[in-house]
């Protein structure tokens, strides 16, 4: 007995050819269908045409980066057509390419560069050389940080003098997400006489939106303590002098120039990732893994639950700097008895006996680069 499956039949945005069921039509309907041209909807009918929304995924941020180098000149354009490749196949694979034109690969944990590293080698033919992974810290700014900027200005051969006066701090806040398209937390003013009559109104509101393209465009720059991306910046306007006329793009770049100067006289702190662990350990090693998390690796530990078939069911948290290897570490520590997975939640300032260690370990830095 033979049953046909509904089939519906799509055309993806990359020209690729993709099936799934649908109620209401068979394959072979289906397959008669997707051979049809397609109806010219606006010419035909004076209905709007319907359109299917799907919700996208959400790729979290790359956590480790290594540096990758051929051997010779003539493999690159061999690299970057792998690289290409698999970044379009994998959504949380980055690539970058930094002012010294060196090859940039960041990824969601040593294994997934390991993996990568195996595929360039078996798959593509590419001989290369890989760097010591590390972790992708954000960087923010510790306490706040008051900068004055005056600059006059020549814009279509006539001159806008500016003054500018910002105060850069970090969201109040004990852990920070890594949000790339949401960098400046929050911009406020104060509200002044002065300022008032400046910032509102119609061409007050112009002037306040031209104010935050600029910071926002100086917030994707990367921080000046070890060139790692900037995260969770907050910005307040104390002072602004200009021209009643003063072109938007003025103050845009007036914007941009006080913060990236102010950055440089700023205090800064790194904020590392930190990952949550679900470990699954057998009573008679359970001892040996919990030290291992606490004692070594700045760890601590969630929520404890036992099961009749696996043992402990052990959920912590631990920075990810801490956990390099740990995977063979717990396979040694339990002969092989333990598993675990784990992810990240969440970003955290560095511990003050860390730090020091974190910004000398950086050999390199990741989101100083153009991404490919």
């Amino acid at each position: 007995h033979v049953t046909r499956m509904p089939l519906l039949v799509l055309q993806a945005g990359t020209g690729d050819t993709l099936t799934a069921l649908a109620a209401g039509s068979t394959s072979a309907k289906a397959a008669k269908a997707s051979k049809r041209k397609p109806r010219k909807l606006q010419e035909e009918t004076t209905e709007a045409p319907e359109y299917v929304s799907l919700p996208g995924m959400k790729v979290p941020e790359p956590v480790f980066f290594c540096s990758v180098e051929v051997e010779s000149a003539a493999s690159q354009p061999a690299l970057d057509h792998a690289m290409a490749n698999m970044c379009q196949e994998d959504p949380s694979l980055r690539v970058s390419v930094t002012d010294q034109n060196e090859t940039i690969l960041a990824g969601m944990g040593e294994l997934h560069l390991e993996v990568i590293k195996d595929r360039l080698r078996r798959e593509y033919k590419v001989a290369a050389s890989f760097g010591k992974p590390q972790v992708a810290y954000r960087e923010t700014i510790a306490k706040p940080h008051t900068h004055l900027f005056e600059k006059t200005f020549l814009y279509n051969e006539r001159k806008y003098p500016v003054k500018l006066k910002l105060e850069m701090s970090r969201l109040d806040a004990d852990v920070y997400e890594d949000d790339a398209d949401n960098i400046l937390q929050d911009m406020s003013y104060d509200r002044s006489a002065e300022l008032n009559a400046i910032l509102t109104g119609d061409s007050g509101v112009e002037r306040l939106e031209a104010l935050r393209d600029g910071l926002e465009e100086a917030c994707l720059s990367v921080g000046p303590l070890s060139g790692c991306p900037l995260r969770a910046v907050t910005i307040k306007i104390l002072e602004l002098e200009c021209k009643p006329f003063t072109p938007l793009d003025v103050l845009v770049s007036a914007a941009t120039a006080c913060f990236v100067q102010g950055l440089r006289g700023a205090t800064i702190q790194l904020i590392e990732p930190i990952m949550e662990l679900q470990i699954t350990v057998p009573p008679s090693h359970f001892t040996t893994v919990v030290g291992d998390l606490t004692s070594n690796r700045r760890g601590m530990v969630d929520d404890i639950q036992e099961d009749d078939i696996e043992g402990h069911i052990l959920t912590a948290h631990a920075p990810l700097e801490g956990l390099r290897g740990y995977a063979s570490t717990l396979r040694r520590n339990t002969s092989g008895l333990a598993n675990f997975s784990m992810n990240l939640i969440h970003y955290a300032p560095v511990t003050a006996d860390a730090h020091e260690k974190a910004v000398k370990s950086m050999v390199f830095t990741y989101g100083a680069g153009d991404v490919l």
